[in-house]
Protein backbone atom coordinates (compact mmCIF):
# COMPACT_ATOMS: atom_id res chain seq x y z
CA UNK A 1 0.00 0.00 0.00
CA UNK A 2 1.06 2.92 -0.98
CA UNK A 3 0.25 6.88 0.54
CA UNK A 4 -0.78 8.12 -2.98
CA UNK A 5 -2.77 4.86 -3.06
CA UNK A 6 -4.76 6.47 0.44
CA UNK A 7 -5.23 10.31 -1.06
CA UNK A 8 -6.46 8.29 -4.27
CA UNK A 9 -9.20 6.96 -2.01
CA UNK A 10 -9.59 9.87 0.40
CA UNK A 11 -9.79 11.95 -2.72
CA UNK A 12 -12.53 9.16 -3.99
CA UNK A 13 -14.72 9.25 -0.95
CA UNK A 14 -14.23 13.12 -0.75
CA UNK A 15 -15.59 13.92 -4.11
CA UNK A 16 -18.48 11.15 -3.33
CA UNK A 17 -19.44 12.51 -0.40
CA UNK A 18 -19.95 15.97 -2.22
CA UNK A 19 -21.86 14.54 -4.98
CA UNK A 20 -24.31 13.13 -2.70
CA UNK A 21 -24.28 16.37 -0.73
CA UNK A 22 -24.52 18.37 -3.90
CA UNK A 23 -27.95 16.47 -4.95
CA UNK A 24 -29.58 16.85 -1.07
CA UNK A 25 -29.23 20.60 -1.18
CA UNK A 26 -30.88 20.44 -4.44
CA UNK A 27 -33.57 20.87 -2.47
CA UNK A 28 -32.65 24.00 -1.03
CA UNK A 29 -31.04 25.47 -3.59
CA UNK A 30 -27.58 25.73 -1.77
CA UNK A 31 -23.96 25.04 -2.80
CA UNK A 32 -22.02 22.37 -0.79
CA UNK A 33 -19.39 25.68 0.14
CA UNK A 34 -22.14 27.31 0.84
CA UNK A 35 -23.93 25.19 3.17
CA UNK A 36 -20.46 24.75 5.62
CA UNK A 37 -20.33 28.59 5.80
CA UNK A 38 -24.32 29.22 6.83
CA UNK A 39 -23.43 25.82 9.45
CA UNK A 40 -20.13 27.87 10.61
CA UNK A 41 -22.00 31.44 11.20
CA UNK A 42 -24.83 29.51 12.62
CA UNK A 43 -22.28 27.96 15.65
CA UNK A 44 -20.39 30.78 15.89
CA UNK A 45 -22.67 33.45 15.43
CA UNK A 46 -20.36 36.60 14.89
CA UNK A 47 -17.71 35.61 12.59
CA UNK A 48 -14.90 38.05 11.09
CA UNK A 49 -14.11 37.02 7.32
CA UNK A 50 -10.54 35.50 8.29
CA UNK A 51 -12.74 33.15 10.89
CA UNK A 52 -14.84 32.07 8.61
CA UNK A 53 -12.05 31.33 5.52
CA UNK A 54 -10.16 29.47 8.48
CA UNK A 55 -13.38 27.61 9.59
CA UNK A 56 -14.52 26.45 5.96
CA UNK A 57 -11.17 25.90 4.68
CA UNK A 58 -11.59 28.27 1.16
CA UNK A 59 -9.67 31.19 0.75
CA UNK A 60 -10.42 34.87 1.38
CA UNK A 61 -11.67 36.21 -2.04
CA UNK A 62 -13.87 32.86 -2.12
CA UNK A 63 -15.18 33.19 0.98
CA UNK A 64 -16.12 36.93 0.31
CA UNK A 65 -17.74 36.05 -2.81
CA UNK A 66 -20.01 33.67 -1.34
CA UNK A 67 -21.00 36.27 1.35
CA UNK A 68 -21.39 38.56 -0.59
CA UNK A 69 -23.98 36.27 -2.67
CA UNK A 70 -25.55 34.77 1.04
CA UNK A 71 -25.96 38.75 2.22
CA UNK A 72 -27.80 39.51 -1.52
CA UNK A 73 -30.31 36.82 -0.55
CA UNK A 74 -30.35 37.77 2.93
CA UNK A 75 -28.89 34.69 4.22
CA UNK A 76 -26.15 36.29 6.10
CA UNK A 77 -25.81 40.46 7.63
CA UNK A 78 -22.80 42.47 7.74
CA UNK A 79 -21.91 44.88 10.68
CA UNK A 80 -19.47 47.25 10.16
CA UNK A 81 -17.14 48.63 12.86
CA UNK A 82 -17.95 52.10 13.45
CA UNK A 83 -14.04 52.82 14.12
CA UNK A 84 -12.64 50.92 10.93
CA UNK A 85 -15.05 50.25 8.24
CA UNK A 86 -12.19 47.81 7.06
CA UNK A 87 -13.50 45.11 9.97
CA UNK A 88 -17.07 43.12 9.20
CA UNK A 89 -18.73 41.18 11.22
CA UNK A 90 -21.18 38.62 9.67
CA UNK A 91 -23.68 37.48 11.31
CA UNK A 92 -26.67 35.04 10.22
CA UNK A 93 -29.62 36.76 7.94
CA UNK A 94 -33.52 37.09 8.28
CA UNK A 95 -33.78 34.24 6.08
CA UNK A 96 -31.49 32.23 7.62
CA UNK A 97 -33.95 31.14 10.31
CA UNK A 98 -35.62 28.89 7.86
CA UNK A 99 -32.79 27.61 6.06
CA UNK A 100 -30.40 26.69 9.40
CA UNK A 101 -33.25 23.07 10.13
CA UNK A 102 -33.16 21.95 6.73
CA UNK A 103 -29.46 22.63 6.92
CA UNK A 104 -28.76 20.72 9.95
CA UNK A 105 -31.51 17.85 8.74
CA UNK A 106 -29.24 17.43 5.04
CA UNK A 107 -25.85 17.55 7.06
CA UNK A 108 -27.23 14.67 9.47
CA UNK A 109 -28.67 12.53 6.71
CA UNK A 110 -25.14 13.09 4.88
CA UNK A 111 -23.57 12.17 7.78
CA UNK A 112 -24.96 9.01 8.10
CA UNK A 113 -24.71 7.70 4.60
CA UNK A 114 -21.12 8.49 5.50
CA UNK A 115 -20.66 6.08 8.06
CA UNK A 116 -23.49 3.67 7.84
CA UNK A 117 -20.43 1.02 6.55
CA UNK A 118 -18.78 1.54 9.42
CA UNK A 119 -19.09 0.03 13.23
CA UNK A 120 -18.64 2.07 16.19
CA UNK A 121 -15.15 1.00 16.44
CA UNK A 122 -14.26 1.95 13.20
CA UNK A 123 -15.94 5.37 13.83
CA UNK A 124 -13.87 6.26 16.62
CA UNK A 125 -10.73 5.00 14.75
CA UNK A 126 -11.61 6.87 11.56
CA UNK A 127 -12.22 10.23 13.93
CA UNK A 128 -8.86 9.95 15.69
CA UNK A 129 -6.76 9.39 12.50
CA UNK A 130 -8.40 12.51 10.94
CA UNK A 131 -7.71 14.53 13.91
CA UNK A 132 -4.25 13.06 13.79
CA UNK A 133 -3.91 14.46 10.01
CA UNK A 134 -5.77 17.67 10.21
CA UNK A 135 -2.79 19.92 12.45
CA UNK A 136 -0.37 18.57 10.45
CA UNK A 137 -1.84 19.57 7.04
CA UNK A 138 -2.26 23.09 9.15
CA UNK A 139 0.86 23.28 9.86
CA UNK A 140 2.17 22.70 6.65
CA UNK A 141 -0.40 24.99 4.71
CA UNK A 142 0.68 28.05 7.39
CA UNK A 143 4.56 27.23 5.93
CA UNK A 144 3.90 27.69 2.29
CA UNK A 145 1.48 30.28 2.90
CA UNK A 146 4.86 32.01 4.65
CA UNK A 147 6.97 31.13 2.54
CA UNK A 148 4.36 32.95 -0.31
CA UNK A 149 4.93 36.02 1.55
CA UNK A 150 8.57 36.15 1.44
Amino acid sequence: MSTNEILEQFGLVRRKINRLLIIYLKEISLGPKQMLLLRFVHKHELCTMTDISTGVGSDKSSVTRMINSLVKTKYLELTYSKDDHRAVLVSLGSKAEKIIPQIEKTYARLSKNFASSLNEQEQTTLLAILKKIEPSLQKTINTAIAGNKN
